[in-house]
């Protein structure tokens, strides 16, 4: 999860680097979708889940997910090709 604040690439709404990577990717724009989206990771059994930016970052503080951070963009297209 990255939130939209740092996935975006200019005009486009998901910076290509995210489309490029093989992984389920949510870009939320609100707490609130930031929240559901680590609920839905964590209840679906999902092996990693990685979180940049201070929404994912905190609704996976909140909810206990294990998951793990990113520092931005890169670090988390970098994270998702391991």
């Amino acid at each position: 999860m990255v939130d939209a604040a740092i996935a975006r690439d200019g005009r486009a709404l998901v910076d290509p680097r995210l489309r490029a990577v093989d992984a389920d990717v949510r870009v939320p724009r609100t707490q609130a979708e930031a929240d559901t989206d680590v609920r839905y990771f964590t209840a679906a059994g999902y092996d990693r889940v990685i979180v940049a930016g201070p929404r994912s970052t905190a609704a996976a503080d909140e909810a206990d997910a294990v998951a793990q951070r990113a520092s931005g963009l890169d670090g988390a297209v970098a994270a998702a090709q391991r």
